[in-house]
C-alpha cells in the first residue's frame, strides 16, 4: 500500500484539512456575488475537498449555488466518491480520467475556484521518460513532480477573479 500510494501520489485530505481549506476559499468568494459558484477539483480522490465546499457553503454562503465537479485517474476512487454524493444527497459531476489531458477543455476561465490536494510524485517514480514528456508538455524546467503540471494548468480554469485553494507538499514549496 505504501508503494503504491508513493507511485501515485494518492494522498486523501482528512475532512478537518477539507474543512479548513474549503473555509478559506469560500471566504474569498464571498464578496464576489456570484449566483453559481463553479468549483472544480482534478485530482478529487474520495471527493472530500467537494464535499467539503458543500458543507462550508452551507454556514457561509447559505444562497448560493454550487456547481462542483470532479476528476480523478482512480475509477475505485471515482466510484467511492459517487457513493458518497448519493449517499449525502450532493449533486457532484465526477469523471475518471487524466486531468492532465482532458483539462485543456476546461481552460475557459469559467470556474470560480480549483480546490485541490494534486498529487505529489517525485521524478523518480515518475520515470525519467515520463518526467521529460511533462517538462515539455508544460514547459517546465527543474526538477519537477507530478505536482508542477497541475499547478502549471489551474490558473487556466479560473475567472479573472477566481481563487485556487492548494494544499501541496513542503518539498513542492522548496523545488526549483
Amino acid at each position: 500500500l505504501k508503494a503504491a500510494v508513493k507511485r501515485h501520489g494518492k494522498h486523501y485530505t482528512p475532512p478537518a484539512l477539507a474543512d479548513f481549506l474549503a473555509e478559506r476559499v469560500l471566504g474569498q468568494l464571498a464578496a464576489s456575488g456570484e449566483e453559481v459558484l463553479r468549483i472544480l477539483d482534478p485530482a478529487c480522490g474520495d471527493g472530500e475537498l467537494l464535499f467539503a465546499v458543500h458543507r462550508m457553503a452551507k454556514k457561509l454562503l447559505p444562497g448560493a449555488t454550487l456547481s462542483l465537479v470532479g476528476y480523478d485517474l482512480d475509477g475505485d476512487a471515482i466510484g467511492f466518491a459517487e457513493g458518497r454524493a448519493a449517499e449525502l444527497g450532493i449533486s457532484v459531476d465526477l469523471h475518471q480520467g487524466d486531468f492532465l489531458q482532458l483539462g485543456r477543455g476546461l481552460s475557459d476561465g469559467s470556474f470560480d475556484a480549483v480546490i485541490t490536494n494534486p498529487p505529489y510524485v517525485r521524478t523518480q517514480q515518475l520515470g525519467h521518460e515520463t518526467a521529460q514528456l511533462l517538462a515539455t508538455e508544460f514547459k517546465l524546467t527543474g526538477r519537477i513532480d507530478l505536482t508542477h503540471p497541475f499547478v502549471t494548468l489551474m490558473p487556466t480554469m479560473l475567472r479573472p477573479d477566481g481563487v485556487l485553494g492548494l494544499l501541496c507538499s513542503n518539498r513542492f514549496l522548496t523545488t526549483r
